[in-house]
């Protein structure tokens, strides 16, 4: 099974606060039921039944809804098959309310939101940004002088 980096503390939540299930360690109480509501709302969102989600768990449509509601958990490994089927990261299945971070690009960005973005930053990553903006720039005053200059002879 292939792990993506930012389910990392979803197996730490199940070891530090573990719920055992039929197929393996499950995570904490509070995770099982914002699990089960994204699932559910997903589900419905694309127009599957729970039935289909049961099968895909192995587990009885009864006992499915019941994951639904919070009245009973699924195991990471059954979670994860969930997470891989809607196509998303399990970390993203429980954590659906949360803002995960999305990349930042700043090339779509005005001057202004580029620089407010810069802002942002800590530092030392700010000084960086600063520094290579300055080599950029003194680069580029080279060039233009000796394109300048040696156009003239």
């Amino acid at each position: 099974m292939k792990l993506n980096i930012r389910v990392l503390h979803i197996h730490y939540l199940a070891w530090r606060l573990p719920i055992s299930g039929p197929q393996g360690w499950s995570l904490a109480a509070a995770e099982l039921a914002v699990a089960g509501d994204n699932i559910k709302r997903i589900r419905e969102e694309k127009s599957l039944t729970q039935q289909q989600i049961a099968d895909l768990v192995s587990m009885h449509r009864s006992n499915y809804s019941k994951v639904e509601s919070g009245q009973r958990e699924l195991s990471v490994v059954a979670l994860n098959k969930v997470a891989q089927y809607f196509n998303i990261t399990l970390d993203e299945l429980v954590n659906m309310e949360s803002s995960m971070p999305h990349e930042v690009t700043v090339e779509d960005k005005t001057t202004v939101e580029q620089i407010k973005l810069i802002q942002e930053l800590d530092p030392d990553d700010k000084s960086m940004i600063f520094k290579m903006i300055d080599t950029m720039l003194t680069k580029k005053k080279f060039k233009d002088f000796f394109q300048k200059n040696v156009a003239a002879l």
